[in-house]
């Protein structure tokens, strides 16, 4: 019995490896259950959610191998949605692209791998969650400016420098969210935090940058223990290509590079250190 949560910055390719995992013989890999949102809103403490998660992965595991069903975010076809929202329309709005469905899962072995994916929930309760959970964890981070400029392009409460499902078990990004400072600092404080909370927890949890995955999603899976498909490797296809850099690109790497001269950001450059250079 294998149960894996899937975490990581929002925005920063988690969506797609949820899918990849899913992609994978005797894996299923759900994607942000709202049901689990509810049990971390009824749950008192960090604690509390992680234990009742360890029990939610328990019944949801009991459920796909008896033939019932879970409620999953799907893409339009059916298959593993590998970003939530559509390619910009001529307006510059993008709207969201999966749907939920009702998710069968037939002749699962008993020791199929069940992932779940959460970004800022599971993030949140991570140390808990390393304790209790029972589960493995990965952690996907993403170079800082590709994650903001994704922030940039969407109206998300992260967009606006909040992230309300973080701040319940994690004060430290409520304090950043009333802090008063410019949005692109918010941003970059965000991130730093994130990444702050992986490198703390590390052998606990398993930090992968969107970029091997990207680059090597054979290695990636394997790593996992799963058997890459020709199916994981097709949904690489879909991913956002590497745009070339902008001047708003260029604006941003400038400002991180600023804030790592004045506040150390070491958790950001545990895994992107060239932002702690001049260049």
């Amino acid at each position: 019995m294998r149960d894996l949560l899937v975490t990581g910055v929002p925005r920063s390719g988690t969506t797609l490896a949820a899918a990849l995992i899913d992609s994978c013989a005797n894996a299923v890999c759900l994607s942000e259950p709202d049901h689990q949102v509810r049990l971390s809103q009824e749950s008192g403490t960090a604690d509390a959610f992680a234990e009742r998660l360890r029990d939610d992965l328990r019944d949801i595991r009991t459920t796909l191998r008896s033939g019932g069903t879970v409620l999953d975010r799907r893409a339009a076809d059916g298959g593993p949605v590998t970003n939530y929202f559509s390619t910009a329309r001529t307006d510059g709005t993008r709207r969201t692209d999966y749907t939920l469905v009702a998710r069968a899962a037939r002749d699962l072995p008993e020791d199929f791998l069940l992932a779940v994916k959460h970004n800022a929930l599971f993030t949140a309760a991570l140390p808990e969650l390393s304790r209790h959970s029972g589960a493995a964890i990965v952690a996907i981070v993403r170079d800082p400016v590709a994650t903001i400029l994704s922030w940039r392009s969407l109206d998300l409460p992260v967009s606006g420098g909040r992230l309300p499902a973080a701040e319940r078990f994690w004060p430290a990004i409520r304090i950043i969210s009333e802090t008063d400072v410019p949005l692109i600092d918010k941003h970059v404080l965000i991130i730093e935090a994130f990444c702050r909370r992986y490198a703390d927890l590390v052998p606990a949890v398993a930090v992968l940058h969107y970029e091997s995955l990207t680059a090597d999603p054979d290695g990636v899976l394997a790593r996992l223990g799963l058997d890459p498909t020709t199916a994981a490797r097709d949904l690489i296809a879909v991913a956002a290509p590497v745009r070339p850099a902008t001047a708003e690109a260029v604006d941003i790497a400038r400002r991180i590079r600023e804030m790592a001269r004045t506040r150390g950001l070491p958790g950001l450059l545990t895994f992107y250190p060239e932002y702690g250079t001049d260049r």
